[in-house]
């Protein structure tokens, strides 16, 4: 029986009613959206009820990440030391990405980590082909269990990429910028949870001391 996982972010996991188990999730943002944020919360909040997650950063230092992090009283460092918190340190060299993926994800989803590749867009600039294929590895290995973040910077990519990108991955969120800057209100969509019935919805959220702040639902039909 297919088994749902919460995310670990209130307000979000009462309305999307778990994810399946073991799904590959594209969260794709535009470039000044808190996309990330989504990823890290709910990571976060996995390692510190004792689960495994390793990172693979890329874009941005472990240094800056763990500084924002902790400015929303995340602390990573206790996770590093008791190893529920792995960063795989990619900044600036995606072929080092590109090598774990291929040699050491396996192993690690079998672990019954969750992960997230910060950013896929990285990848996909460096080797667009070579990331694809990657991915539809990826999407087979990850079946094992767990829940696997992809993040891309929506205006990075054509069109034609996002729409791949889309139609391979298990769970598809996007991430807008408010539309009315007196509201500062950012837009979570969430079209397409592959393997259980699901209409669609979009959820409004702000970011406060506390991290991703759910504000109202809108389904879509």
């Amino acid at each position: 029986m297919l088994r749902n996982v919460k995310l670990g972010i209130p307000g979000l996991d009462e309305r999307l009613g778990g994810i399946p188990d073991g799904s590959l999730l594209l969260i794709i943002g535009d470039a000044e959206a808190p996309f990330h944020l989504i990823a890290r919360q709910s990571l976060f909040n996995k390692a510190l009820e004792g689960g495994k997650v390793v990172y693979v950063n890329i874009d941005e230092s472990k240094d800056d990440i763990v500084s924002e992090m902790e400015s929303l009283h995340w602390v990573l460092r206790p996770l590093e030391v008791s190893g529920n918190w792995t960063f795989i340190n990619c900044e600036a060299r995606p072929e080092r990405a590109f090598a774990f993926l291929e040699t050491r994800f396996r192993e690690v989803v079998s672990k019954g980590a969750w992960t997230c590749i910060d950013t896929f867009t990285s990848l996909l600039n460096l080797d667009r082909r070579r990331a694809l294929s990657l991915l539809s590895l990826m999407l087979k290995i990850v079946r094992s269990g767990g829940i696997h973040y992809l993040l891309v910077v929506k205006q990075f990519h054509e069109e034609e990429v996002l729409d791949r990108l889309k139609y391979m991955c298990d769970v598809v969120m996007e991430v807008e910028l408010p539309r009315d800057i007196r509201r500062p209100l950012f837009l979570l969509r969430v079209p397409k949870i592959r393997r259980k019935p699901f209409s669609g919805l979009v959820v409004s959220f702000t970011v406060d001391e506390r991290g991703v702040v759910i504000e109202t639902l809108t389904r879509i039909l």
